[in-house]
């Protein structure tokens, strides 16, 4: 978790608007907290989920970048909320956790009914896709120009750090090195044609055994 000081410069790095001095900080930074909470507890809960198979596959790693933006807080469409849990999974709303279990062979109904999110979740788990919010711009609408700012100055310090504290509590685990990123990451930036030095930054932090190789989940990636 980054100080207030460390996530408002964050922001204040994507775009020339978060440098309005009428922005209030504190509430902003305290819904990035209940977020950054919420995927914690996430994660906390997969390792359980995921440590009880006698034989685990290898860990799939899922990129996303941060809970969607341009509604009240909380969301209501972020998956790693434990409240929604017990509510059907919506497939107009969970649009990112659809394509996810459509990747992975997790089916979304049971007895043609939908299943809830709180089951999907733990499938996932118990199949080993981990899945990891990559920026602190929770509640945020971002452009492609935001995105690419995210990339380029965001990742190498906010993002990367947050893979290590990930990677040292999965660190015993087999980690496949192909990880899957939504079209956005993809298209900003987050693709194989990226630097070696910033790969190498990706591997060591996830303790994976080779180079990371991206592949775009759900929709067709555009370049190369």
């Amino acid at each position: 978790m980054i100080s207030q000081e460390c996530y408002s410069n964050h922001l204040k790095e994507i775009a020339e608007k978060f440098g309005n001095v009428n922005i209030n900080w504190g509430i902003w930074y305290a819904q990035y907290v209940v977020y950054e909470l919420m995927y914690d507890n996430y994660l906390l809960a997969f390792i359980q989920e995921y440590a009880k198979k006698q034989e685990r596959p290898c860990i799939n790693i899922v990129f996303w970048e941060s809970c969607p933006g341009d509604m009240p807080f909380p969301h209501q469409n972020y998956a790693f909320d434990s409240s929604r849990y017990n509510n059907l999974y919506q497939g107009r709303y969970d649009t990112y956790l659809r394509r996810v279990c459509n990747k992975f062979g997790v089916s979304l109904k049971v007895e043609k009914m939908n299943k809830t999110i709180g089951d999907l979740m733990i499938e996932l788990a118990s199949k080993g896709i981990l899945i990891i919010d990559l920026y602190p711009t929770h509640g945020v609408c971002l452009s492609k120009k935001n995105r690419t700012n995210l990339f380029n100055k965001v990742f190498p310090s906010y993002s990367i750090e947050k893979l290590k504290r990930v990677g040292n509590l999965i660190m015993d685990f087999d980690k496949c090195e192909t990880i899957r990123v939504t079209s956005e990451l993809w298209n900003s930036g987050l693709k194989n044609r990226m630097s070696n030095n910033l790969k190498g930054e990706i591997k060591r932090a996830l303790f994976l055994n080779g180079v990371p190789k991206f592949e775009v989940i759900g929709q067709k990636r555009q370049g190369i």
